[in-house]
Parts: C-alpha cells; sequence; structure tokens
C-alpha cells in the first residue's frame, strides 16, 4: 500500500489543476484544498459505510467534488470511492426523497483500469440528474483514469486481488450487487402493496415486486414468486412465466422502456422504476438458470 500511496501522492502534487482539485488521496497534503482530511472521511461515512465496509477495506483515492443540499444545507458527497477492493460510485444526493443506490464495481487480477475508468465514467453520467459543468465529467474520466491505472497496477503486482469476481448467489445479495433494491423491493419492504397484489390477483409466495398501486384502481407491475414471475399493465388481466418457461424463452427489454419480454410474453413495470430495468433482466434470467437462488 506504500507504493501505491507515494504514486498517487506524486499524482495529485503534479497533475492538472483540475485533476488537483478533484482529487485526494488520505494522508496527504492537497496542493488545493485545506479541509481534505474531512473530505476522504466524509466520502468514508456518505458513500462507503451505508453499502457495508469490508473486512480490512481501505480507501486509496476519492475523486469527486461536494453538493449543498437545499434541504439539509449540509454537504453530500457525490463521485468515486476507489479502495484496495473495489470503486464504489455515487451519483445521488440526499433529498427529500429515498436516495439512489451507489454502484459498485469490483476489482480482480484481471481488471482494466482504462475500461473501469471508461465505465464508471458512463454510469455517472448516466445516473447523475445534477447540473455538473461538462469540464468536472471530463476531469472525473481523466483523473480515473490515472488514479485507476496506478492503484490497479500495484495491487496486481502485489497479487493483492481475487482471480475472478464471483457475483452472489442469493437473490437478496444478488439484488443488492445489481443496484436495484431502490426499487424491486422484498416482501418486507412493501408488505401492504405486496399483499394487495397477491390477494387481488391471487399470487402466493411473492419474494420481491416492482410494483404501484395508483390511488384508484389495483397494483400493477412484476413480482417474483418462488416459481417465476407474475405481471400486470393497468386494466389488464396477469401474465405469469414460470422459471423453466423464462430459461427457455429468457427475458429481453421491450421496445418501449416500462417493457420487456419473458417467455415470449410482454410484461411491464412501473414507468418511474425504468432505470432498474436492464439489471431485473440480469437477475431474471439468472433466477430461471439456476446461478442466483431463492
Amino acid at each position: 500500500m506504500n507504493t501505491i500511496k507515494t504514486k498517487l501522492d506524486q499524482f495529485l502534487q503534479t497533475t492538472h489543476p483540475l485533476n488537483q482539485e478533484i482529487t485526494f488521496v488520505p494522508e496527504t497534503k492537497h496542493p488545493t484544498w485545506d479541509d481534505s482530511t474531512f473530505v476522504i472521511e466524509l466520502a468514508e461515512k456518505q458513500i462507503l459505510e451505508p453499502i457495508g465496509k469490508l473486512p480490512n477495506e481501505q480507501i486509496l483515492s476519492y475523486i469527486g467534488l461536494h453538493a449543498k443540499s437545499r434541504f439539509s444545507n449540509k454537504r453530500d458527497t457525490l463521485g468515486f470511492v476507489i479502495t484496495n477492493f473495489r470503486m464504489v460510485i455515487e451519483t445521488d444526493v440526499a433529498a427529500l426523497f429515498e436516495k439512489e443506490p451507489a454502484t459498485i464495481i469490483l476489482f480482480s487480477m484481471n481488471s482494466n483500469s482504462k475500461k473501469i475508468a471508461e465505465e464508471a465514467s458512463t454510469i455517472f453520467k448516466r445516473k447523475n440528474r445534477l447540473n455538473i459543468d461538462k469540464e468536472y465529467l471530463i476531469g472525473f474520466k481523466n483523473a480515473l483514469n490515472e488514479v485507476l491505472e496506478i492503484i490497479l497496477s500495484e495491487l496486481q503486482k502485489a497479487n493483492a486481488l481475487p482471480s475472478e469476481i464471483k457475483k452472489a448467489t442469493k437473490i437478496d445479495e444478488r439484488v443488492k450487487e445489481l443496484s436495484i433494491q431502490k426499487d424491486l423491493k422484498s416482501f418486507e419492504e412493501d408488505k401492504k402493496v405486496i399483499t394487495k397484489f397477491a390477494e387481488k390477483f391471487n399470487v402466493s409466495d411473492i419474494l420481491y415486486a416492482m410494483i404501484d398501486k395508483p390511488f384508484f384502481g389495483s397494483p400493477y407491475g412484476v413480482v417474483i414468486t418462488k416459481n417465476g414471475i407474475t405481471s400486470r399493465d393497468v386494466m389488464e388481466d396477469p401474465i405469469s412465466c414460470t422459471w423453466q418457461e423464462i430459461k427457455n424463452g429468457p427475458a429481453v427489454l421491450g421496445e418501449k422502456k416500462d417493457e420487456f419480454y419473458a417467455a415470449s410474453k410482454k410484461h411491464v413495470i412501473p414507468s418511474f422504476n425504468t432505470d432498474s430495468l436492464p439489471n431485473m433482466m440480469i437477475l431474471l434470467n439468472e433466477l430461471a438458470s439456476g446461478e442466483v437462488t431463492i
């Protein structure tokens, strides 16, 4: 770790002023900001701790900026926390509504720093809804390229990363890995609405659901059960598929953002959950194939 810290410090002291402005390294005198220690501590508190800090995990760098919430008048940390195990990407701020969950990219011996920098930059631009100057978005990508190259190359030299990334095999853990827990709720998390769906449409053993209930009308969306999925559009009858049917006809995205096909049948989700649909397709196909278990 000492070599990584030394190289990151050298980068921080000599890089372009914009990169200096948005890059932070623990236990290093920052060339621009006097409160860099507080910035790192806040990044750990607001980004890393909410998802659960791993044993022996250390923050090696934080790249990002702060947004000041009009509601709390506090600093909210946005950007990329890079540790010795993974990168955590925070694109949202705490406001009146539930915050978008952070995205996690795990590191392995096969990780490519340039590809991860590109992926992380794309995720941030896609998910962030704040008005951030274009120069900062460019700066994020440039800083990520340099910082990730230093960190990953040294971790890989030291054989300090797993040979491959093993995804979770239990549904509750996989939902979190796919960052869809904000929209795909467990029975206990959305018990009232899920119970109404179950009773209205005679669906038993509901485990997870991506549904909504209009003020007037019955719940609609999709639910996951032990046997498969059941979905319903507004003013329509429910449609069900077994896991075997989905295995034979995998889930794919539809033409509209709120629809998908599984077992050649069209299913819909609430329109405000569409950001989570691509990753839910991954989950459904993994459940159908047995890669993930209920």
